[in-house]
């Protein structure tokens, strides 16, 4: 319903951020308090252009090194959420479309 109401809109569609779940297990936090302090962060960042312009003044190399060590991080807790259970022909096929 939201994807149907943000294209009538002429907006982007809205999902869930599946490596956020990965975060929840790499760090253990859960906490709704978490999330409006992120969401307020957010819109800290949209409307006040100074803050931004500290973290657009980060070099190009080290923002690339962190993005890696990230997603790296999130595909390993990936890896290991798909492996709990055992792999069998079935969810061998799911892990080899959806990657």
């Amino acid at each position: 319903m939201s994807n149907l109401l943000s294209g009538i809109a002429g907006t982007m569609p809205t999902m869930t951020g599946s490596p956020s779940v990965a975060m929840i297990k790499l760090t253990g936090v859960a906490s709704r308090s978490v999330g409006v302090w992120a969401g307020a962060i957010f819109v800290a960042l949209a409307l006040l252009p100074k803050v931004t312009a500290i973290l657009l003044a980060i070099p190009a190399p080290v923002a690339a090194a962190y993005i890696m060590i990230i997603m790296g991080l999130v595909y390993i807790e990936g890896v290991q959420t798909v492996m709990q259970d055992g792999m069998d022909h079935r969810k061998a096929i799911v892990v080899a479309v959806s990657f």
